[in-house]
C-alpha cells in the first residue's frame, strides 16, 4: 500500500519553512573543507577525502542527518572552480580526529582536542 507523505501543493504550501530550515542548516556550517588542508599542512587532498569518509561515517553512525553538517560547493580559487565543502564545528573536528596523526600538526590538533576534553 502506498501512503503519500507529502504532495506538490503541500511542497510550495511550506517552501518558506524549507527555506529557512536549510538556511539555519547552512548557518552552522561555518568552515570550508579546505581551511583544514591549509591549517594542518595536509600534502595530500586525498588525506582530507580519507578523513571526511571516516567523520561522515561517524556522524552516520549516531544516526545524524549527513547533510546538516557537509555541503558539497564549488567556489573561485586562483581563477578556477575548485570543489569544496562546507561544514560545522562537529565535522570539522570529526575531520581533525580522523586525520593522519603522523603529520605533526594533526596529532597536535588531537592531543589539544582530548586536553580539553580531560578539562587540562
Amino acid at each position: 500500500m502506498l501512503v503519500r507523505i507529502i504532495d506538490n501543493e503541500d511542497v510550495s504550501r511550506f517552501k518558506g519553512l524549507l527555506e529557512f530550515i536549510d538556511a539555519a542548516i547552512d548557518s552552522n556550517m561555518r568552515h570550508y573543507a579546505s581551511e583544514i588542508i591549509e591549517m594542518v599542512e595536509m600534502g595530500k587532498e586525498e588525506e582530507l577525502m580519507e578523513a571526511m569518509l571516516r567523520a561522515q561515517e561517524a556522524i552516520r553512525a549516531m544516526g545524524i542527518p549527513v547533510e546538516n553538517h557537509f555541503k558539497k560547493i564549488y567556489r573561485e580559487s586562483r581563477h578556477n572552480v575548485i570543489c569544496d565543502y562546507k561544514i560545522s564545528p562537529l565535522a570539522f573536528g570529526l575531520i581533525c580526529i580522523n586525520a593522519n596523526p603522523s603529520n605533526k600538526n594533526v596529532a597536535r590538533i588531537q592531543i589539544e582536542m582530548i586536553n580539553k576534553l580531560l578539562n587540562k
